[in-house]
């Protein structure tokens, strides 16, 4: 005999394990995430210091190559005499205070005027017909006529060249 007691509503069990396939499922992927996080900045971290350190002795080398080699040329130093400009002042300008004369605008009423009333026509788009697009026509003549340029601009460069050589004796 078995132990096992049917619950009163056929679908409780099945909610029971969905809801802890679906936390179990959830506390996995959050872990996942954590761990790849760690992962990538740790991956970043240490390519960073190698670029740094490979950075570093390449200079390293270089400079100690260029010396034992005797190819660095440098020039003297010679120092520059400092110039100063000299101080002066400018002279303060004072200008005239002039009074704008004061003019009055002559008051006026603007005219009223009235547009005429009308009424705009009606157009009954429904028994407009817009006409019939081939795309895929339109597309493969669009390709032909490129097509054919391309020949035609090719032909044109391969003569030019062959006039160029020509004048150049090659």
């Amino acid at each position: 005999m078995t132990s096992e007691s049917t619950p009163s509503h056929p679908t409780a069990r099945v909610k029971k394990t969905s809801t802890k396939a679906a936390s179990a499922a959830k506390n996995t992927t959050t872990k996942a995430a954590t761990a790849a996080k760690k992962t990538t900045t740790k991956a970043a971290s240490t390519a960073k210091a190698t670029t740094t350190k490979a950075t570093t002795a390449a200079k390293a080398t270089t400079t100690k190559a260029a010396e034992a080699a005797g190819g660095r040329f440098t020039m003297p130093k010679v120092e520059m005499p400092k110039f100063e400009m000299p101080k002066f002042e400018m002279p303060k300008f004072e200008m005239p205070k002039v009074e704008m004369p004061k003019v009055e605008m002559p008051k006026f009423d603007r005219p009223k005027l009235e547009m005429p009333k009308f009424e705009m026509p009606k157009v009954d788009m429904s028994k407009a017909k817009l006409p019939d697009v081939d795309v895929a026509a339109m597309t493969t003549q669009a390709k032909d006529r490129v097509t054919v340029t391309a020949k035609s601009v090719r032909g044109n460069v391969s003569h030019t060249i062959d006039l160029i050589r020509e004048a150049v004796g090659v």
